[in-house]
């Protein structure tokens, strides 16, 4: 396999520690071991010039220029060249969006990892420092050098390179020691013949016993003997290339496998969820049983001009009557917006997903299932509809605005309801309006919902405000457009809920909407008998009938002729109901009439000479005076005979 394809396999599974030498902040401006060499000789005094004339690696000239003025000058140097600005932290800053290099090992005094990663990163220093590489979380930093924090740390001298690996039973060395005999070890920024590679290979390496478990090496054109040279004793896989090249490239592909890992475990859910919401997204996970999935991923600013998320979608149509992908042109071109749906059964499917430069993986691989596309608004707000001519208000409604460059579209969300707005070409109504309806949770939204609705069909204008803009949109009602069915259905919801308010109102109770069936026309009728005992007013029938025996029917008719008159008849048990799932006692039925007169004679007539047992007597009132209403009292009994049955 390709040795930087391997070397990024190997850093998505988090088995990577970087090892970076000075060669590798030369791009920000700092020097390397050469350049340094160079930069303390120019500090050395004239006569002393000749000291240095033979030297060449920065341990000698260190070395030599400490013993002519002592180390705290030297130290002055080295602050004096690290301090400086950088003039750039573009590839630390890279290194530090590769959330699985969570270990470097440095032997520069520069502070570039610390500025790029900021409160990401702890560094080690000293043996008091161990217990910091445990907080979870951060990147650990092992400035085996020292650092210009603490100058007694340096390590720059040959007394120093001595005296360094004469001890490398200190608690530090003994953790480097450890993450070298685990870990696959990245060299960035050093070559063969730096003395720090010569010095680990020979004084550590070797008294390891075991060598490293892998090492990769970015630098260009190493010499073919030195790289064959140790690769007879070192696991070397060479990459010739600058590590200004190879970190976007590395950062680049390890970066669209981060939920793909993250799923594998090899980095955790909610490190890649911040770096997800560092670059504008939200994105969720699951662990369960069958591992980590992610679940959803969206924009958090669905305004910012680089918010979204690429789609590579590939359809190929199963059958030619299926629609869907003009459909699809249709969203893509903005001259609809709405939701698109596609499935298995119509298409083979295809798609890949990204976010932020990162794949989404589809579950079950890259075939899906079933597709759903929606097109993302360009503002969102709330806001409220009003009556002009009633006191009638929603407030608080989900509103999204979409446009493209054929038309726009106004969309409110309500629990109870949807409505769509787009301009039409009309001056009388700018507004086109679409409506439709979801069950409300409960009976007072119902009631709300409906009632409002009701008012505007009675022509009333509907206004939809909000906090963005000074002017409100007059929605007329759109009596001519507006089908039949839709205002049946207002209407009937309307008295439906309040007629439901009004009975919890009375009774005290709450109907559960939400495993309830529809409302059906027998629900209706018991409605409207429980709302005649709460009103405790008659209702108005057409006729009332009764059941009389044969046999008693001609003493009846003597009671009640020649002249019927008033009429009142009790019920002689309480009456009872079920509505929604409650039980209700409406009382006694009485029926009271005027005027009455029996309206089917020549049916008794037939009854009674076919020889039947029972007669239907029908009563109607010549002036209408027929009414029903329920008593708690059993009240006045009527002067009929008990063979009367209601």
């Amino acid at each position: 396999m390709d040795p930087l394809a391997e070397l990024i396999n190997q850093i998505r599974s988090g088995n990577v520690i970087l090892w970076a030498g000075s060669g590798f902040s030369r791009y920000a401006g700092y020097p390397d071991g050469k350049k340094l060499a160079e930069i303390i000789k120019d500090n050395a005094q004239e006569p002393d010039s000749e000291y240095f004339k033979d030297k060449q690696q920065l341990i000698d000239v260190a070395q030599e220029f400490t013993e002519l003025y002592g180390s705290e000058r030297l130290i002055e140097i080295l602050e004096s060249v690290f301090n400086e600005e950088p003039t750039s932290l573009q590839y630390h800053q890279l290194l530090t969006q590769i959330p699985q290099i969570a270990c470097i090992i440095t032997t520069n005094y520069d502070m570039l990892f610390e500025e790029a990663y900021g409160d990401r990163i702890c560094s080690v220093v000293k043996d008091p420092d161990i217990p910091k590489s445990k907080v979870q979380d951060k990147v650990v930093i092992y400035k085996i050098h020292g650092s210009l924090q603490f100058s007694d740390t340096i390590i720059i001298t040959k007394d120093d390179y001595r005296d360094f690996y004469a001890n490398l039973d200190s608690l530090v060395w003994t953790k480097v020691k450890t993450l070298i005999s685990e870990y696959t070890i990245l060299f960035l920024g050093y070559a063969f013949d730096d003395i720090d590679i010569q010095y680990l290979f020979d004084n550590v390496f070797k008294k390891l016993g075991d060598a490293p478990k892998e090492i990769f090496w970015i630098s260009p054109n190493l010499p073919q003997h030195k790289l064959e040279y140790y690769s007879k004793e070192y696991p070397i896989r060479y990459i010739n290339s600058t590590a200004e090249e190879a970190i976007p490239k590395i950062k680049e592909r390890v970066d669209k496998s981060l939920i793909v890992d993250a799923e594998r475990g090899y980095v955790r859910p909610i490190t890649v969820s911040k770096v997800l919401e560092n670059r504008g997204f939200i994105a969720e996970f699951r662990t369960g049983s069958k591992g980590t999935h992610i679940t959803s991923v969206g924009v958090k600013d669905p305004d910012s001009p680089n918010a979204g998320i690429g789609l590579k979608l590939s359809l190929k149509p199963l059958a030619r009557e299926h629609g869907e992908i003009e459909k699809l042109y249709d969203l893509f071109s903005g001259r609809n917006f709405d939701e698109v749906q596609i499935a298995s059964e119509n298409y083979s499917i295809l798609f890949k997903a990204s976010a932020g430069g990162i794949d989404v993986p589809i579950p079950d691989g890259t075939e899906a299932a079933h597709l759903t596309i929606t097109c993302q608004p360009v503002r969102k707000f709330t806001s409220s509809v009003t009556l002009k001519r009633s006191e009638r208000c929603i407030t608080n409604i989900k509103t999204e605005v979409f446009a493209s460059n054929y038309t726009v579209q106004v969309v409110l969300f309500h629990p109870g309801f949807k409505i769509i707005l787009t301009p039409t070409e009309e001056t009388e109504n700018i507004w086109q309006m679409e409506i439709s309806f979801e069950k409300p949770k409960d009976v007072l939204m119902g009631k709300e919902i409906f009632g409002f609705f009701d008012d505007w069909t009675k022509d009333d204008e509907m206004l939809i405000s909000s906090d963005l803009a000074d002017m409100c949109i007059p929605i007329p009602f759109p009596r001519g457009s507006m089908p039949k069915d839709i205002i049946e259905y207002i209407k009937l919801n309307s008295y439906v809920y309040l007629s439901l308010f009004r009975i919890q109102q009375f009774y005290g109770i709450r109907f559960d909407l939400k495993g309830a069936e529809p409302i059906l026309k027998n629900d209706l009728d018991v409605m409207g008998e429980i709302l005649t005992a709460i009103d405790d007013k008659g209702k108005q029938l057409d006729a009332i009938s009764a059941k009389i025996q044969a046999d008693k029917y001609d003493a009846f008719r003597q009671r009640i002729n020649p002249v019927m008159g008033p009429l009142c008849i009790t019920n002689k048990r309480i009456l009872r109901c079920k509505l929604l799932n409650h039980d209700f006692e409406l009382g006694y039925g009485i029926i009271d009439g005027q005027n009455m007169y029996i309206s089917n004679e020549d049916e008794i007539k037939s009854s009674l000479e076919n020889g039947e047992s029972e007669i239907k007597v029908t009563f109607k009132s010549k002036t209408g005076d027929l009414y029903l209403r329920y008593c708690k009292d059993e009240g006045t009994r009527s002067p009929l005979p008990e063979e009367v049955i209601l």
